[in-house]
Order: C-alpha cells, then structure tokens, then sequence
C-alpha cells in the first residue's frame, strides 16, 4: 500500500493537476469498461477455482481459465469493433484528452490481470496475488515514471496511461507464469465445466454496482469541472480510498464470524459481532482521518503544491467516510446472513441516488457541489444497511 501512495505522489507530481484529472478518468473509465467487458467472470472464477483447487481437479482449473480468457477477449472485440464502427460513422469526430482504445486496452489487461488474481488467491497464494497487483504494479510505475522524468519527457496523461497498460502486461505475464508453475496441466477428466453467460449474469451486475459506485464521481465531474478541478478532488478521493482499503481489511475477519453466527442464528453473537465492526473499523479510521483532518495542507502538498487546494473537498469527504466507519461493516453483514439480495436492493436504489445528486450538485455547485453529493451517499448507503441489519437481527429476536 505504501509503494501505492508513493506512485500516485510521483504521479502526480509528474503530471500536474490538470493532466492528473486527464488520468484519474482515464483510470475511472478504464476499471468501468473492465467491469462491463468481464461478465462478472473474476468472482466466479474465485468460487470455481478454489472448489477445483480443493478437489485437486487441476485440468477443470485450465479449462476454466482459457475459456475465460476467450470470453474476455471476444468481449473486449465487441467493445472495439462498435467503437470503430461509430468512430467511423461520425468521421472521427471525437475529441478526446486519451485515445479510447487505450482505455479498451487497459480494460483488458486490468481485468485478465484481475481473473489471474482471483486465482492466486483460490489457491491459498493471497500474498503472490497482493504482490503482483500492488507491490510490482507500483514498483514498474514509479520506475517507469523516474525514468520519464529523466530523459524530460513533457507530462501526458496519455504518456501515463501507456506507462500504466504495459505495466499491467507485465504483471499479467508474471502471474500467469507463476500460476502456470502452481497448478500442472493433468489430471483430465471428461467432465470439464463451461460457464453459461446466464451463471456469470449475477456475478457480473454485483460487480458492475460496486465499481459503478466507487468511481461515479471520475466519471460524473468531468461534464461540470475543468481538467484541474478533476485533478485536485482525484487526489482526495485517493486519499480516501486509501481509508476504505484499511477498513476493507476488516472484511477478511468478520465476514466468516457473521457467515458461522448467523448458520446458528445466533442473536447474541451477531449482534456483538456488528457493534464490534463498528468499533474496530472506528479504531483503524480515526488517526488517519485525525491526520487528514488537522493536516490537510502538509499531506496534499506531497503531491504538488497546487493540489493543496484540495483541503476542503478532502474534509468534506472525511464527514461522510467518517459515518462509514462508525457504522461498520453492515453491507457485509447483510450478504454473510443470507441477505444478499437486500444488499443488492440497496445498493441498486443508492447508486441511482448517487449519480442523480452528482450531475445535480455537479450542475449547480461544480467540484464541490460533486464532492457533497458523493460524501453524502456514502453515509445514507451505510445507514441504509445498518438500519435494515438491525431489522434483521430484530426478526431473529422475534422468531426465537
């Protein structure tokens, strides 16, 4: 994670605020256009894999990998050959900072690079995976970076976004050569599993949501701020991911503890369980956010120092991350006792209130106006969630 904050302060600094809002969307449309193009294929191959990997039936984990492999790359060729067609039909009419096949390119290698790391984890390799994706992902960029600084190469988002699809391509190669050593092709059996486009179906629309909801305001600001507006709100909004991937590791030990509870309805338990979330989650958010908060100006300006105008969106975004924290891990929660498709439900009807109050916030009160629209469907989300967990655990009471 540090060589992560490091790359994005290189980045940054490299780039400048108005070419960083170039490449915060490149990357926010780039990891959408992944979600779609995957068919929801990286969880499923998480599930399969590891039921595979346990079974010992390596040649059902080939299989499903190359025909994967196939359905990524045909999908991407549909995404690209419409784009063509379109780009050709309106004469080249499209004015973009980065060149859409980039971002089809970089959707590509992101989401293989993804599937391969499901895989790794399937297979007990959890550290492999989180060293290839993040560790080597960010070692090549800061390389590739320094050395563009070097030889004084001009700052380009477009220049960044090639330094970011041949790094993924390296980090793809690598891992496949590692999987490819962990898992020997033989064992085969007649009875390989293909995967139907309608059993990847809700893997695919939950992955869509949550990817959808995490970059909406890179996708949305762009139609209401200036490149450099992007590119001050794109650092505090890294800043804050940084906070939910903390508390994101929280998942990895209360998830199975609300899973076994709630296999025994038990309601004590599950509810010692949420109001722990919440305290535990609290204690990893608060000196971070006690350090964002008291100095905004001394962390933004590791950046750049024009991106210390990003103080007050930073702290507008504090406000609501800090309800997420205090809250707990109530959406996680809700999938780990058997309501997953209320979590659904919820996250359908917040991700729709989301994008409507950043085009209007957008409209009326540009940057900022995006800013409190995010922060503020993120805290309703949670609540949302929490109010429902604590309905549920209301029903176990009453049934017992």
């Amino acid at each position: 994670m540090f060589l992560q904050f490091l790359s994005t302060i290189i980045i940054a600094r490299y780039l400048g605020a108005e070419q960083m809002g170039i490449y915060s969307v490149y990357l926010a449309s780039m990891m959408v256009l992944a979600g779609f193009i995957s068919l929801g294929s990286p969880s499923y191959v998480m599930k399969k894999v590891s039921v595979y990997f346990n079974d010992k039936d390596y040649s059902k984990i080939v299989h499903l990998l190359r025909y994967i492999s196939l359905i990524l790359l045909a999908s991407t060729s549909v995404i690209a050959i419409i784009y063509f067609i379109i780009d050709k039909l309106f004469e080249h009419e499209f004015d973009l900072p980065i060149n859409p096949f980039y971002i089809i390119t970089g959707a590509l290698f992101f989401i293989v690079l993804k599937v391969i790391n499901e895989s790794l984890k399937s297979i007990g390799k959890v550290n492999t995976s989180v060293f290839l994706e993040s560790t080597l992902l960010a070692a090549l960029m800061i390389g590739s970076v320094s050395l563009l600084r070097w030889i004084g190469t001009y700052p380009s988002a477009q220049l960044i976004a090639i330094t970011n699809i041949g790094s993924t391509l390296v980090v793809f190669i690598c891992a496949v050569w590692l999987f490819a050593r962990l898992i020997p092709n033989k064992g085969k059996t007649k009875e390989n599993h293909t995967p139907s486009i309608g059993e990847l179906t809700p893997f695919w629309g939950n992955l869509l949501i949550v990817i959808g909801f995490i970059n909406a305001p890179l996708l949305v600001l762009p139609f209401f701020a200036s490149d450099s507006e992007v590119g001050l709100f794109s650092i505090a909004y890294r800043l804050i991911l940084i906070l939910i991937n903390i508390l994101g590791v929280l998942a990895a030990i209360f998830g199975p503890k609300f899973a076994v509870a709630a296999s025994r309805n038990d309601l004590n338990e599950l509810t010692n369980l949420l109001k722990s979330s919440g305290q535990f989650s609290l204690a990893l958010f608060l000196p971070v956010a006690l350090i964002l908060t008291f100095f905004p100006t001394q962390i933004l300006s590791l950046f750049g120092d024009e991106f210390t105008d990003a103080a007050l969106p930073l702290f507008i975004m504090l406000i609501g991350q800090a309800i997420y924290a205090v809250t707990g891990l109530v959406g996680l929660f809700l999938s780990m006792t058997g309501h997953a498709k209320l979590e659904f439900k919820i996250s359908i009807i917040c991700i729709a209130l989301m994008y409507s109050l950043l085009f209007i916030g957008g409209y009326y009160f540009g940057m900022l106006g995006a800013t409190m629209a995010f922060s503020f469907c993120i805290a309703v989300k949670n609540l949302i969630s929490l109010y429902a967990s604590h309905m549920i655990l209301r029903s176990i009471s009453e049934t017992n």
